[in-house]
C-alpha cells in the first residue's frame, strides 16, 4: 500500500460526505490506498456518516477517541497509518478528481520524501459557482532540497502535499498541541530535516474556508490562546535561527500579521501586551521588531511604538474586522 489518507474529524457532517466522495473519486484501485476516518470525540451525526462508508468500503477504517485536538489526532494516524505516504485532509475540504492518480502516476518518485501540490481557496460565494476542470495537468516546479524550498516558499498548510511515513519515524516528527499555527511548526521540523521535495503547479486540493474554524474565530479568550501558540512557533523559528539557519526569517515575518491580528482583536491590557512584545521580540541573533516592521508594514509598528497598540486596537476591530477585512482575505 502506498498511500495513506488521514482525516480528522470534529462535528463535521456538513462537509464530510464531500470530502470523502471525493476521496473515492480519485482514481485508485482499493488495494492502492486506506483512508483513515479519525472522530476526535464528534457530538453529531459524524460517526454514522463514517460508518455507512467504512462498512461499503474494505480499505476505510474509523477511529473514535476522546476530544484532545486536531494534533493528537493526526498523530493518532501515523501511527495507524500502512502507507508508504501520508496525505492529511481536513474533512470540510476536498479533492479534485482523478488528483491522487495524477500524482501516483505522472509525479511520484522513489527518491522524493514529500511530493507538494497546489491548492485552489474557496469562500461560500465561491464554492456555489466554481466548475471544476475535468483534466488535471501540472508541471514540476522544485525538485530539490526541504530546506532550501522551506526558504524559498515558506510551506504553511500539511494538507498540499504528501509525505513519506518513514521520514516521519526516523527523525521523530509529530505535530504539537498548538490551537493555531500546528502545521507551521510541524512543516519547520519537517523542512529543517532537508527532505528530498518534489512540487507541481497542479491544483488539486481544494481549501474551503468556513466561518466557523479556527483561523476566522475572533472570540476574544480564543485569541489569548492563540498568541501563545504563536509565541511558541517564534520560540522555534528563533532557535533554528540562533542554530545558523538565519534565512528561516522571512518564514517566520509571515506569521507576524495574523500574529498581530490576533494581539489586536484579544483586548489584551498594555501590560499584557506589552509582555507578549517582550517576549516576541527576544532574541540575540535579529532585530525582529525592524525586521517585523520592515517586511509587515503598519500592522506592526506596536511592536516599536506600544502607545499605539490601543489606537491599532480600536481601529482594528470596529474598522477592519467590520467593513474591510471580509473583501480582502482572511487573517
Amino acid at each position: 500500500m502506498f498511500l495513506s489518507i488521514i482525516i480528522p474529524i470534529y462535528n463535521a457532517e456538513k462537509y464530510l460526505k464531500r470530502c470523502i466522495d471525493s476521496i473515492l473519486h480519485q482514481g485508485l484501485l482499493s488495494q492502492e490506498y486506506e483512508v483513515l476516518l479519525i472522530d476526535d470525540g464528534s457530538m453529531d451525526n459524524s460517526p454514522d456518516l463514517c460508518m455507512e462508508y467504512c462498512n461499503q468500503m474494505p480499505n476505510f477504517r474509523y477511529y473514535r477517541k476522546s476530544n484532545s485536538g486536531v494534533s493528537d489526532t493526526r498523530n493518532m494516524g501515523i501511527d495507524l497509518a500502512n502507507g508508504e505516504y501520508l496525505h492529511f485532509i481536513d474533512a470540510d475540504d476536498y479533492m479534485a478528481s482523478g488528483g491522487e492518480a495524477f500524482l501516483k502516476n505522472s509525479m511520484l518518485e522513489k527518491d522524493i520524501d514529500i511530493l507538494m501540490f497546489s491548492s485552489i481557496t474557496l469562500d461560500r460565494i465561491s464554492l456555489k459557482s466554481f466548475k471544476e476542470n475535468a483534466n488535471i495537468s501540472g508541471d514540476v516546479t522544485y525538485y530539490g532540497d526541504g530546506l532550501q524550498f522551506f526558504i524559498e516558499r515558506h510551506p504553511c498548510f500539511v494538507w498540499n502535499y504528501w509525505v513519506k511515513r518513514k521520514f516521519l519515524i526516523d527523525n521523530k516528527i509529530r505535530f504539537k498541541p498548538l490551537v493555531i499555527g500546528e502545521d507551521s511548526l510541524f512543516n519547520l521540523e519537517l523542512f529543517m530535516c532537508s527532505p528530498t521535495v518534489k512540487c507541481t503547479d497542479a491544483n488539486i486540493y481544494r481549501y474551503v474556508e468556513n466561518g466557523g474554524s479556527a483561523i476566522s474565530s475572533r472570540d476574544k479568550v480564543f485569541m489569548k490562546k492563540c498568541i501563545k501558540s504563536y509565541l511558541e512557533l517564534f520560540c522555534a523559528f528563533k532557535k533554528q535561527i540562533a542554530d545558523g539557519n538565519k534565512d528561516i526569517i522571512i518564514a517566520m515575518l509571515g506569521h507576524v500579521p495574523p500574529f498581530m491580528s490576533r494581539c489586536l482583536s484579544a483586548d489584551l491590557t498594555m501590560k499584557e501586551f506589552k509582555d507578549i512584545r517582550n517576549e516576541f521580540i527576544q532574541s540575540k541573533h535579529v532585530d525582529l521588531i525592524k525586521a517585523s516592521i520592515k517586511r509587515c508594514g503598519v500592522i506592526a509598528l506596536p511592536l516599536k511604538h506600544t502607545a499605539l497598540y490601543v489606537p491599532a486596537k480600536f481601529c482594528f476591530v470596529h474598522i477592519y474586522l467590520k467593513f474591510i477585512k471580509k473583501h480582502i482575505g482572511r487573517n
